[in-house]
């Protein structure tokens, strides 16, 4: 009777429980959680480098392009992820044997890959609103092109299905997952290669929406025509198998028995040699991949060999690229590397020796790579017209290749999946090179730092070697790899910040104290005005044709008139002096004055047009020392020089008691009145780039920045207008007591042109000693203060009327 129960009830359990495959559905979703995983960090790990390069360096990826890879990098993988480990595992084979049809089973695993396409979708789409679409010309959330352009959502969304479906066909079909990798990557592009014949037999280029319906067509029939193909590579792997005949194992006993075993004498040599022979059709694909990738990248105008069009460059640096990566990833990850590692370590073999011998044919490869582009490089001309602009240095060609197999030999180890690495450790490799080359490119990261981020990777595996090889890495690995990102990242970021750091800048007591001055002073200042120092005339376009009257008459037209460029400024007794700046158009009114200035001396009856040229001077140069721009107060400068050189030439004390002359001798300041305009202006002009950084109108003091450190120019920039602020304020300071310190000049020489040794700098002895005429167009943008504390600034412009001053105005600071 109790029999009869158990016998009902297992009937009962037989007609309902087989059918739910709710187990199978947990056990993919588990198998195809890190793929999830993984992508979604690598899309964050992306938008940090690119807000990082957006900050930075002013460089944006197409956020588009960036996060609509994402999908398809999870459409790649699931497929043989999903299929690929229960071969790895040799759990396929138990699936036969369950209860459960081999189309449910094939199903089951399509369903749940569809799901988590659904939500990479959908994360990827969200992240897309949120961030925007970066530096991209095109916009995939467009509806109007929806339908019609090749890049939209439509056609990656089908597409990405299509290559769902693919995968998993040919992992059903193809035993080896790298093969079936790289099958599934030659049939992603069919849509695309088909729409290219279309247009070749059409004999003319395709519109963009026609390109857009045809890409969105023959997806579409790829999908129809995958999907069954699927479903019945699924059911004759997962069906029946046939005994195996009686003759196939004489044949396999036979070749064994034949097989020679070769001899070693070293411990290490067995493994580097099974390292070897267990993969070599993975080891010859990824050869081919190289030398394509190589002989078509240095087949280019780029490279200085005009063989193959540069629109295939990119297509073969990507081959190179991921040939690379793959070099790393099968130091842990080619055919049954994971049982061979715990064979050894069941037997006592040395950790160590083993990740040693992992290492030696993939670094041997590596090295005979890097061997070859030596030669070639030594043979390709870099200096001609024509020569090879794109050729990166050995060194340069040996830091990309060392840090992409550094860190795809650590993503192999961390990853237990062959799929996993091969997808995977590509994107993160590639990643890092470009990281840390931006570090020491655009921010002046030491070598010593780099190196260190580029091995650090190597020294994750190596010390995880001995917990891999027992199978004992977890939980462990994840942390030696948090600590290794947070190096490979934190690292560089950590010096960028101690050399910003060195920057002497402002404490907090100086900041508020000189903002609170600076406020007050540009509080007193009325609004200035921008003065046109250039010629005015009529423009004429050189294409037009003219006779000779227009000619002279448009010659005419090109006068300078001082008088009208200042008469804006002009302003009546008891009225406030109006502020004024100008720019580099200064030169013409210096040459223009110069001019006069030797027309005069040459024909005393010229008198008047001098006159009119020191008036309009000493209005224009009391408006310049009245404005809040520092530079004003160079410009200022070098108009006060003009006119006491002017007051020292021995032509013009007849005229010494004219009201012209005596208006030039009264608008020369002093030490202590040019001292005091200056420190208001600099102030001033710090302030107002610290309250409003962003305004396109405010003056910046053109810091030096070395150009291997410009992406942390805008970083530092604050820092660096301090500490120029306060060297400025030393120099207004030694200038107004006529001291004879030096340390000012040495701190502007460090922020403005460190790249020139001081004594041959505007600061140094050197260009102090000439005589401040043959300096005077020199642009003062480049070398704030260079006048300052000069002997010019001591010359009483009363002495040089009567021929009593001891100091010329020209004369040289230092003898």
């Amino acid at each position: 009777m109790a029999t009869q129960v158990t016998t009902a009830e297992a009937t009962i359990r037989t007609n309902h429980e087989p059918s739910s495959t709710a187990w199978f559905w947990w056990k993919e979703s588990r198998q195809l959680a890190p793929l999830l995983v993984m992508l979604v960090a690598v899309a964050f790990l992306a938008l940090f480098f690119d807000l990082i390069g957006s900050s930075l360096w002013n460089f944006q990826v197409p956020h588009e392009a960036l996060l609509l890879a994402i999908p398809g990098l999870f459409a790649t993988g699931a497929g043989p992820l999903l299929v690929g480990q229960e071969r790895s595992t040799r759990t396929i084979e138990w699936l036969t044997l369950l209860p459960v049809s081999p189309s449910r089973l094939a199903i089951t695993k399509l369903l749940v890959s569809l799901v988590g396409l659904v939500v990479i979708w959908m994360f990827s789409l969200l992240l897309l609103a949120v961030t925007g679409d970066g530096s991209s010309k095109w916009s995939t959330l467009n509806p109007n092109d929806l339908l019609y352009d090749q890049q939209s959502i439509l056609v990656w969304l089908i597409h990405s299905l299509f290559v769902l479906l693919v995968g998993f066909y040919v992992s059903w079909r193809i035993e080896n997952q790298f093969y079936a990798l790289l099958l599934l990557i030659g049939i992603a592009f069919s849509p695309f290669i088909a729409v290219s014949v279309t247009s070749g037999l059409l004999s003319r280029a395709l519109l963009a929406k026609e390109s857009g319906i045809l890409s969105l067509i023959f997806t579409a029939i790829g999908v129809a025509v995958m999907f069954p193909l699927s479903l019945r590579a699924a059911a004759r792997t997962l069906g029946a198998k046939p005994a195996p005949s009686l003759n196939g194992f004489e044949v396999s006993r036979s070749s064994v028995a034949a097989a020679t075993v070769p001899e070693f004498n070293t411990q290490t040599a067995p493994v580097i040699w099974q390292s070897f022979h267990s993969a070599k059709g993975t080891w010859m694909v990824i050869s081919v991949m190289l030398l394509v990738g190589c002989l078509g990248t240095m087949s280019t105008p780029e490279f200085g060999v005009d063989i193959l069009s540069n629109n295939w460059l990119p297509l073969f640096v990507l081959l190179f690229a991921v040939a690379t990566s793959w070099i790393g990833v099968c130091v842990f990850k080619h055919d049954g590397a994971a049982e061979r590692l715990r064979f050894l370590a069941d037997r006592g073999v040395s950790w160590k020796r083993t990740y040693l011998a992992l290492h030696g044919f993939p670094i041997a490869m590596v090295s005979t790579l890097l061997l070859l582009f030596a030669l070639f490089n030594l043979k390709i001309d870099h200096f001609n017209y024509d020569a090879a602009s794109g050729m990166p240095s050995l060194l340069t060609m040996m830091f990309f290749v060392v840090t992409a197999y550094s860190v795809s030999q650590w993503a192999s180890q961390i990853f237990r999946t062959l799929i996993l690495s091969v997808i995977i450790a590509p994107i993160l490799a590639w990643t890092t090179v470009g990281w840390l080359s931006s570090a020491i490119a655009m921010c002046g990261v030491p070598v010593w730092c780099v190196v260190v981020c580029a091995l650090t990777p190597m020294l994750a595996s190596f010390v995880m070697m001995k917990h891999y090889m027992d199978g004992r890495d977890r939980p462990w690995t994840f942390a030696v790899g948090a600590a290794a990102v947070a190096i490979i990242i934190g690292l560089p970021i950590f010096t960028m910040y101690r050399r910003i750091q060195a920057i002497p800048g402002m404490t907090p007591s100086q900041r508020t104290a000189l903002l609170n001055e600076a406020r007050k002073a540009r509080s007193q200042n009325l609004r200035s005005v921008f003065v046109a120092l250039s010629y005015s005339g009529r423009y004429s376009d050189q294409t037009m044709l003219l006779n000779a009257e227009q000619l002279i008459d448009s010659a005419k037209s090109y006068r300078y008139e001082p008088q009208v460029i200042v008469a804006p400024l002009t302003t009546q007794s008891g009225e406030p002096v109006r502020p004024a700046y100008c720019d580099s158009a200064f030169q013409f009114w210096y040459e223009n004055f110069s001019l006069s200035q030797l027309t005069w001396e040459s024909n005393p009856e010229t008198w008047p047009d001098y006159a009119v040229f020191l008036d309009s001077s000493v209005t224009l140069l009391r408006s310049l020392r009245a404005d809040h721009h520092y530079w004003s107060q160079e410009y200022a400068d070098r108009l006060e020089i003009m006119l006491l050189d002017a007051l020292s030439q021995e032509a013009i004390r007849a005229k010494r008691d004219s009201e012209t002359v005596q208006k030039v001798v009264r608008s020369i300041g002093t030490p202590q009145s040019r001292a005091k305009a200056r420190r208001e202006a600099v102030l001033a002009q710090w302030a107002e780039a610290v309250m409003d950084p962003d305004d396109p109108s405010a003056f910046n003091f053109y810091g030096y920045f070395p150009e291997n450190a410009s992406g942390l120019a805008a970083w530092a920039e604050p820092r660096v207008d301090e500490a120029i602020v306060l060297a400025l304020l030393d120099g207004i300071e030694a200038a107004k007591t006529h001291s004879a310190s030096t340390g000012w000049l040495h701190d502007l020489h460090e922020l403005i042109t460190p790249t020139i040794p001081f004594e041959e700098s505007q600061y140094g002895p050197a260009w102090r000693k000439q005589p401040v005429l043959q300096i005077l167009t020199y642009q003062s943008r480049f070398a704030p203060g260079m006048f300052m504390g000069r002997d010019w600034e001591y010359v009483d412009p009363n002495a040089l009327l009567v021929n009593e001053s001891t100091v010329s105005p020209n004369a040289d600071e230092q003898e």
